[in-house]
């Protein structure tokens, strides 16, 4: 079962740039990778795909890195899709399951995924 991390860098493109470093040099297992940016801080969410102990391992090892403000398993993620349908645009939000799921039951002229997101309010930091 996959587990998810979230984790807040200060630093900008420098700091993303450190992490992703890390997640390959540490031969982490990542399945997904997700990026936001709210002002100077950018907040990642990566999916990993191992069990929960060893995602709590990763994360004590990530926010030991300079850049990191924090980082801990996420929980619940959330997944966020924009698509179109009947000619109107809309925004699909739930679980991975839940958004992989609508977009198969309905008519979806286009979509963009923006990926699982930890959930506001319910995340590790």
């Amino acid at each position: 079962m996959p587990s998810a991390l979230e984790i807040r860098l200060c630093g900008g493109l420098l700091a993303l740039n450190r992490l992703s470093m890390t997640l390959q040099n540490k031969r982490m297992p990542v399945e997904g990778l997700t990026l936001a940016r709210n002002g100077a801080e950018v907040r990642v969410t990566v999916v990993l795909d191992c069990e929960g102990e060893t995602a709590r391992r990763y994360a004590a090892l990530l926010s030991g890195l300079e850049d990191v403000s924090e980082a801990g398993v996420v929980a619940d993620l959330e997944e966020v899709a924009l698509v179109r349908a009947d000619g109107r645009c809309e925004a699909v939000s739930g679980s991975p399951e839940y958004v992989e799921r609508w977009l198969a039951e309905n008519e979806v002229e286009d979509a963009v995924r923006l990926g699982p997101v930890a959930r506001p309010g319910k995340g590790a930091c």
